[in-house]
């Protein structure tokens, strides 16, 4: 579907020059709009072009978790096989098997450290994120506290669309 939004926009203004009173009556602009325009059977398709993105995108969604557990399960299988592996080799006393796919070698694990208790760690070892809190800036705002660093801004219209 192509929607020519310019032509819809000059059927409107052409409708509201030749019908200056409809600027102060937002019922029967509605209705002329609606019985002189195409724009509402352009809203409608728009939103049923909207509910079957968003079931695409739910679909999508539930695929791609899907395919996240399939792919742990494979993960876990790998894992699960290099333990194998392991043991088999550990079990036969081989740090090193030639095999006609691959070559397998066991060699001691690097030493790393383990944190125990991280809120005992000095702060030039653990990173530490500053992130505005955007409810506390709200907040602070609304009761009339200056906040450097912020300006106010009108938010983007806001659509809302009941299909219930």
């Amino acid at each position: 579907m192509r929607i020519d939004i310019n032509a819809l926009r000059r059927q409107i203004d052409g409708l509201l020059a030749a019908h200056p009173e409809l600027a102060e009556d937002q019922d029967l602009l509605r209705d002329m709009v609606e019985g002189e325009t195409e724009a509402f059977e352009i809203l409608s398709r728009l939103v049923c072009q909207a509910g079957e993105a968003k079931a695409l995108s739910f679909g999508v969604a539930e695929y791609i978790k899907e395919l996240g557990e399939r792919k742990a399960r494979f993960d876990r299988r790998v894992d699960g096989i290099r333990a194998l592996v392991v043991s088999v080799m550990e079990a036969a006393g081989i740090d090193k098997a030639i095999l006609p796919e691959a070559t397998l070698s066991i060699r001691a694990g690097n030493s790393k450290a383990v944190v125990d208790d991280a809120s005992l760690l000095p702060d030039d070892l653990v990173r530490i994120e500053r992130k505005p809190d955007m409810a506390a800036i709200k907040a602070a705002v609304e009761v009339g506290r200056e906040v450097a660093g912020i300006h106010i801004s009108n938010g983007e219209p806001s659509l809302t669309v009941r299909v219930r």
